[in-house]
């Protein structure tokens, strides 16, 4: 059952919302390497797509990069050209990179997948599986890829909504992404009484029943930035004033 919110919850909450305010779009998807690496994911809507897709196990400086890398070796980052090729063929490119993805048994399959997808269903055109469609349709065709599950592609349609690709009239079935840095900052708030990806769900819808996504982007960047698993940075983070700091060692006080 979903903690209810109290008045210091729903006051925590409307920080939460200062901060996501001042975080910018691009900052969501840092890329590791030349600045081109996020150029092109900020570009190049199946680059985003993919790195998207991918998204699980490895540091965002590391996945949003990867499509750059792949494009070197490559010579091209070309859907249809990509769903032409096996497994196989893919996965000695991802060999190839400096920096491969955590599950590199599995990437070829995902890549193969989005590529297929992007080309044979949307014409080569990755950005007209989000254009004039809902949120739950947009989520619902990222869960049909190899890897992709309700985290991810809420992930997605997230950032879809941060950059602006996309406007959802329905963003009220987007929930946060419950990644560690998300659940960690959730119970150390106090917004749940234990780190649980059902709890932190449960209780951004709760707090945020119109959009609980947009409870995503504040409590990710704090967590990446000041809420450490370990030795954190209290007095730089925006919720020091507020935050009960639940679980943490006296010596990160």
């Amino acid at each position: 059952m979903c903690k209810r919110p109290s008045r210091l919850s729903d006051a925590i909450c409307r920080q939460l919302m200062r901060v996501r305010q001042q975080v910018k779009p691009v900052g969501l998807i840092p890329a590791d390497g030349p600045p081109k690496a996020q150029e092109l994911v900020e570009s190049d809507p199946f680059a985003f797509l993919m790195a998207g897709c991918l998204d699980r196990g490895m540091p965002a400086e590391i996945i949003w990069g990867l499509p750059y890398c792949l494009k070197r070796v490559l010579g091209h980052l070309d859907p249809c050209r990509l769903a032409a090729m096996t497994e196989g063929e893919i996965r000695s490119d991802l060999y190839q990179l400096d920096k491969k993805p955590r599950y590199i048994n599995a990437a070829p399959r995902t890549v193969s997948q989005v590529s297929q997808m992007v080309c044979k269903e949307f014409g080569g055109k990755a950005e007209a599986l989000w254009h004039n469609t809902s949120a739950r349709k947009v989520q619902d065709r990222l869960r049909q890829i190899y890897g992709v599950g309700p985290g991810i592609a809420s992930m997605i349609v997230i950032l879809l909504e941060r950059l602006r690709w996309a406007h959802f009239e329905d963003l009220y079935d987007v929930n946060v992404k419950p990644d560690v840095h998300v659940q960690r900052v959730m119970y150390r708030l106090g917004l749940v009484d234990r780190m649980s990806e059902a709890e932190a769900i449960c209780a951004a819808r709760a707090l945020s029943p119109h959009y609980p996504g947009e409870l995503d982007t504040p409590l990710w960047w704090i967590g990446k930035h000041w809420c450490f698993d370990t030795n954190s940075e209290c007095g730089k983070c925006p919720m020091d004033d507020l935050c009960p700091k639940r679980g943490l060692r006296e010596t990160n006080l």
